[in-house]
C-alpha cells in the first residue's frame, strides 16, 4: 500500500512542478535560451573538458537551447529537478527501506533545487550536475561488498570533481551519510 501512495505522490508532485513552471517561468526560459550561446564544435567540447566542471557546463549549455520550445522547454528545464527527485528517492529507499514514506524528503530536496533555478544567475548545469552525482551514488548503492563500494566511491571523487565541478562536495557528503555506518568508523576517519 505504501508503494502505491509513494507512486501517487510522485506523479502528483511532477504534475504540480510542471504546471508551476509552465505558468510562471515561460518568459525566463526564453530569455535563458537567448542569452546562452552554444557552439557545436569539437574544439569547443575538447576545450570544455580541459577545465574543471566543463563537461557538465557544456552539456548544460546544450540543453538550454531547447528552452524556448513551449512544452519541451519546460520538460527540459525540469529534467534535472525531476531526476534529482527520482535519484534522491531511490537512494533514500535503498537506505531506509521500502516501507518508509521517503517521498516528502526527496520532494523537499527537489523543490529546494527548483527554487535555486528560479534565480536567473544560477546555472542550469549546476542542477544537472547535482542530478548526475546523485545518480552515481544510487548506482554505487547497488554494490553489495562494502569494500568494493567504498573503493569505487573513493576512486570516483576526482572524476566527479573534474567532470561535474564543485558538486563533488555534495557527492562526498551524501556518500559518507549513505555508505558509512557507525560500525565502520575507521573508514570515515580514513576518508
Amino acid at each position: 500500500m505504501m508503494k502505491i501512495v509513494n507512486i501517487f505522490i510522485s506523479i502528483l508532485f511532477a504534475i504540480i512542478l510542471f504546471w508551476q513552471v509552465h505558468t510562471h517561468l515561460l518568459y525566463q526560459l526564453c530569455q535563458l535560451e537567448h542569452t546562452n550561446f552554444f557552439m557545436e564544435d569539437w574544439d569547443v567540447f575538447r576545450a570544455s573538458l580541459q577545465q574543471m566542471g566543463g563537461a557538465v557546463k557544456w552539456l548544460g549549455t546544450w540543453g538550454i537551447q531547447f528552452f524556448e520550445i513551449p512544452v519541451w522547454g519546460v520538460l527540459m528545464f525540469l529534467l534535472p529537478v525531476l531526476g534529482l527527485f527520482a535519484t534522491t528517492a531511490c537512494v533514500l529507499r535503498r537506505k531506509a527501506g521500502a516501507n518508509g514514506l521517503w517521498i516528502p524528503l526527496a520532494a523537499f530536496v527537489s523543490v529546494a533545487q527548483l527554487f535555486s533555478l528560479y534565480d536567473f544567475n544560477f546555472y542550469w548545469s549546476g542542477a544537472l550536475a547535482l542530478c548526475m552525482a546523485m545518480g552515481v551514488l544510487w548506482l554505487w548503492s547497488f554494490l553489495k561488498p562494502s569494500m568494493v563500494r567504498t573503493a569505487l566511491f573513493l576512486l570516483a571523487i576526482p572524476f566527479i570533481a573534474w567532470l561535474l565541478g564543485s558538486v563533488a562536495l555534495v557527492y562526498v557528503l551524501a556518500g559518507i551519510c549513505l555508505f558509512f555506518e557507525r560500525k565502520n568508523w575507521w573508514q570515515i576517519i580514513l576518508l
